[in-house]
C-alpha cells in the first residue's frame, strides 16, 4: 500500500554525512530546517524525533492545559500528544464527504476551556481552514495543524503547516517524504515557540550554551544522517506529490461511476497530495480479502475512530463521532506510492472493475 524511496544519492549523501558531520545536531539539521521553513512559507522550522513529539513539543510550548477541539478520526498520536501534554481532547465529529473535521460544529464546542482548535489535514486532503480561522479570531484561539501527512498541499494557495499558529509534520516512512525513519518538524511564525522548542528538544539548554539548561528539556532531536536525506527528499517533494495526483486521478476516473464505491472528494479550493488513497466499500472486510487474493494490499486506515480506543473509552470523552466510526467501517485506502507503475494502477483497477462491473 505504501513504499518509501531510498535512492542511490541518498545512501551517499547518508555516507558522507557519518563521516564529515555530527551526529547530532550537524550542519545538515539546520540546512533542512531552513530549506522546510522556506517550502512551507513560515519564518521558522524546528526538526524534531518525530511528528508525534513535535505536536507535543508545540503543546508544551504553547502552555496547553485545557480543552483542545480537535477530530476523532486521526492516527491516534494526535490526542496522545495533547494527553501527554497536559490538555484535554474534545471531538469534533468528520465531515463525511472528506473525512476531516466538521467545521459545522466546531462553534458549539467552544468553552471558556477551550484553548486552541487542532484540524487534521487527513489523507493530505487539507482540512477547511477558513472557518477554523474565522472560529479561533472570535473567539481568541490558537491553532495547531496536523499537516502529518500533507507536505506540500495547498488550501486556497497557502501551504498546510502555514495558516496556524504552529504545525507538525511527520517523516515516518510510508509519508510522501521521509527521513529514513522516524522523524517530526514543526513550523511557526511565532519566534519564542521556534526558540522553546528548540531548547526542549535539546534537553533544556539555553540556546548557544552547552550546560546551562533553564527549563525541563527532553531528547526529542533529528539525527544528522536523516536530516541529510530528507533534504534531499523535500527537492523531489512537488514532482513526488504530482505524480500521486496523478495516480488518483486515474483512481477517479475509472471508479466514479461504480456504485458500491463511494470516494471521498478533497475541497474544490485545495491542492492534495493524496498520502493515502481512500475509498468507501460496502463490504470492507470481504473487499480488502478480495484485493489480497488478488496481490493488492489495501488499507484500513482507521477502523477505530480515537475515542473508541481501549485507552480513551474510560475517560469523558466530549463531542461526537458516528461519523468518523461509520468512516472507520468502511473506509479502505488503496495502494499509493512512487513504486506504482501506470501498469501497476491499471491492475489495481482492473481488479476492482471485475469485482464490481
Amino acid at each position: 500500500m505504501a513504499w518509501p524511496i531510498i535512492t542511490d544519492e541518498m545512501k551517499k549523501e547518508a555516507s558522507r554525512v557519518l563521516t564529515e558531520e555530527k551526529l547530532v545536531l550537524g550542519e545538515s539539521v539546520f540546512k533542512f530546517e531552513e530549506e522546510f521553513a522556506d517550502f512551507i512559507g513560515v519564518d521558522h522550522a524546528v526538526s524534531t524525533s518525530s511528528g508525534t513529539d513535535a505536536l507535543f513539543l508545540i503543546m508544551k510550548a504553547m502552555g496547553i492545559h485545557q480543552e483542545v477541539i480537535t477530530t476523532p478520526m486521526s492516527f491516534v498520536a494526535t490526542t496522545n500528544a495533547v494527553l501527554s501534554a497536559g490538555g484535554k481532547p474534545v471531538f469534533a465529529d468528520i465531515n463525511p464527504n472528506t473525512g476531516n473535521i466538521s467545521t459545522d460544529l466546531i462553534e458549539d464546542l467552544i468553552s471558556d476551556a477551550t484553548e486552541t482548535l487542532l484540524p487534521v489535514h487527513l489523507h493530505g486532503f487539507p482540512a477547511d481552514m477558513d472557518p477554523i480561522l474565522d472560529y479561533a479570531e472570535d473567539h481568541d484561539l490558537t491553532i495547531i495543524e496536523d499537516a502529518c501527512q500533507a507536505h506540500g498541499a495547498e488550501y486556497k494557495g497557502k501551504k498546510t503547516g502555514s495558516m496556524g499558529t504552529a504545525s507538525a509534520f511527520s517523516f515516518y516512512s510510508t509519508k510522501n517524504m521521509t527521513v529514513g525513519g522516524d522523524g517530526g518538524m514543526v513550523t511557526t511564525n511565532d519566534d519564542q515557540i521556534a526558540n522553546s522548542i528548540k531548547k526542549m528538544r535539546n534537553g533544556g539548554r539555553v540556546l548557544g550554551e552547552k550546560y546551562i539548561h533553564d527549563s525541563l528539556g527532553y531528547t526529542h532531536r533529528l539525527d544528522t544522517v536523516s536530516a541529510a536525506i530528507g533534504r534531499l527528499q523535500l527537492k523531489h517533494l512537488p514532482d513526488w506529490n504530482a505524480r500521486r495526483r496523478e495516480i488518483a486521478d486515474r483512481y477517479i476516473t475509472a471508479l466514479k461511476d461504480i456504485e458500491e464505491i463511494n470516494i471521498p472528494r478533497p475541497l474544490d479550493k485545495s491542492t492534495p497530495v493524496y498520502h493515502l488513497f481512500p475509498i468507501m466499500v460496502d463490504n470492507r472486510d470481504k473487499f480488502v480479502q478480495q484485493m489480497k487474493a488478488n496481490g493488492i494490499e489495501v488499507g484500513k486506515n482507521y477502523p477505530v475512530a480515537i475515542p473508541d480506543q481501549p485507552y480513551y473509552q474510560p475517560m469523558e470523552n466530549k463531542g461526537s463521532w458516528s461519523h468518523a466510526r461509520t468512516w472507520g467501517e468502511h473506509v479502505a485506502c488503496l495502494p499509493m506510492h512512487l513504486d506504482l507503475s501506470d501498469d501497476d494502477v491499471k491492475y489495481v483497477i482492473d481488479m476492482i472493475h471485475e469485482l464490481y462491473l
